[in-house]
């Protein structure tokens, strides 16, 4: 099997719809480089639901009212809620073509995407629920988000034809020197029962985790410690899960009214990046793709 690994650092015009959230779409096409590449990036620019999650990188505001800090010890503030201020951006896409054909030419490619944030984490503390906006928190932020996206070449006609997802991994976010690691992540509803423990494997995205319209999913995340302060993500949501006190944190998402291809995430934080001032920024997130009621139609999440 004759292997070509291509690494470059995309153009901006083609990115730019892409990682701006699903249904933008980008016309242009880089100016240079390997035919096949360039067929690979092109698709995915259409495919903005598969380049960016639309949770993680959001400004939406976290309320902290039902979370806790550490038990029986007076915390150096109160947060009330926080939220993320991204204020800068760098993908990279690593490309391995592989499978080739009699006539040269590669079926199959495996795309690592790779998003590199920098901004702030913007803390808003406060006493007996009222907000102390003077004296706002903000602590450096440095992310490392990625996802392995599996890419196969059809020789087919019309929608067929060309280059189109068919596996996926999930999203791993770690900050800059993170201690704060989840070590798995238990998905329940009324039909499943799965545990997710590499966040970064690969699965056909026509079988990813599948969910009925109006069933919940019950989440149980399992963390490193004891104390984190762990977060459900999922559409335009934000919400702390339950402290089990021993390493274990729980949370129900009630919706999935919602069908197609979705995202939700969970994050850990450590205790002290919320609840003290003067620790750093100290998170780790894992994002999963999940299909609620019927599959799409379109023929690349076969």
């Amino acid at each position: 099997m004759k292997l070509v690994s291509l690494q470059r650092t995309l153009a901006a015009s083609l990115l730019a719809g892409a990682l701006a959230g699903c249904g933008s779409q980008v016309a242009t096409k880089p100016s240079s480089g390997n035919a096949e590449e360039v067929a690979v990036t092109t698709a995915l620019a259409g495919m903005p639901d598969m380049v960016s999650d639309d949770l993680f990188d959001v400004s939406t505001q976290t309320a902290l009212s039902s979370a806790r800090g550490r038990i029986g010890i007076e915390t150096a503030i109160n947060p009330l809620y926080f939220w993320r201020t991204i204020l800068g951006e760098t993908p990279r896409f690593t490309i391995v073509f592989a499978d080739t054909d009699s006539t040269g030419r590669p079926r199959t490619a495996l795309v690592v995407i790779d998003r590199h944030f920098l901004g702030r984490l913007n803390i808003v503390p406060g006493t007996t629920g009222h907000p102390d906006t003077a004296d706002v928190v903000h602590k450096p932020l440095d992310d490392a988000w990625v996802r392995h996206l599996l890419l196969h070449r059809f020789d087919g006609e019309g929608a067929l034809h060309g280059w189109h997802v068919v596996g996926a991994t999930g999203v791993d976010v770690t900050s800059r020197n993170a201690t704060s690691a989840i070590q798995s992540v238990r998905v329940q509803t009324g039909t499943l029962d799965t545990l997710i423990t590499d966040p970064l494997q690969l699965f056909p995205v026509g079988r990813c985790l599948r969910v009925a319209q109006g069933d919940s999913l019950q989440l149980t995340a399992t963390t490193s410690r004891t104390d984190d302060v762990v977060l459900a993500y999922w559409h335009d949501h934000r919400a702390p899960f339950h402290n089990n006190g021993d390493g274990t944190y729980s949370f129900t998402i009630r919706q999935s009214d919602m069908p197609g291809y979705r995202f939700f995430g969970v994050n850990a934080l450590s205790n002290g990046t919320l609840f003290d001032d003067t620790l750093p920024y100290d998170s780790n997130a894992w994002i999963v793709h999940c299909l609620i009621g019927p599959p799409s139609p379109d023929p690349y999440y076969e």
